[in-house]
């Protein structure tokens, strides 16, 4: 039903193609990724591999390159500080209503309250709100959604957590532009 190009990055239900979370906060100027580096976003990726694989139980700590480990080991003591459990690691989600899909990056249990966690592992930016806010929505039931800071220290920040009901309209509304955009066959500034 979902299908995912890694390579481009782009989703389709079925024969329809989806906007992407990212997309969608880009293409409607919330996001301006014109100040992230190669470095950063290379970064971020082997930091998610590496934390997939730890929560996969299929890390070997001894195999992580001296700059990605310090993340590791900050998402390590989360884990152990808060008993963490994730149910859903790195897992693609869509929203059949609204036509779009995303990669969340953890969905699990602080005891018995449900967490969907996006990890950050550089500056946690105001849109991370409305990002978490898609996910959530892309699942059954309430979640509490919170933004995990990871450091090059080996520590955690205390996790910033989203309590605003208005989250996933604005978010809606960044569907919307990206949705109107393709419609009518206007592309992205370069």
């Amino acid at each position: 039903m979902l299908r995912f190009d890694p390579e481009k990055h782009l989703y389709w239900l079925g024969d329809r193609p989806l906007v992407s979370v990212t997309q969608a906060l880009t293409e409607a100027s919330i996001i301006d990724s014109r100040w992230y580096t190669e470095e950063a976003k290379n970064r971020g990726t082997a930091v998610h591999k590496a934390c997939e694989l730890l929560d996969l139980d299929d890390l070997e700590f001894d195999s992580l390159h001296p700059t990605i480990r310090p993340y590791v080991e900050a998402y390590l003591q989360f884990k152990r500080d808060t008993g963490f459990v994730p149910e859903l690691i790195e897992h693609r989600v869509y929203n059949e209503t609204y036509f779009y899909a995303g990669t969340l990056d953890r969905a699990g249990r602080i005891g018995k309250e449900k967490v969907v966690i996006d990890l950050k592992s550089g500056a946690v930016e105001p849109w991370a709100a409305l990002q978490i806010s898609a996910y959530e929505a892309c699942l059954s039931g309430h979640y509490t959604r919170m933004a995990l800071p990871l450091t090059d220290t080996g520590k955690y920040r205390r996790p910033i957590e989203y309590k605003d009901p208005n989250d996933f309209k604005v978010f809606l509304n960044a569907v919307g532009v990206a949705h109107w955009k393709r419609n009518n066959n206007i592309k992205m500034a370069a």
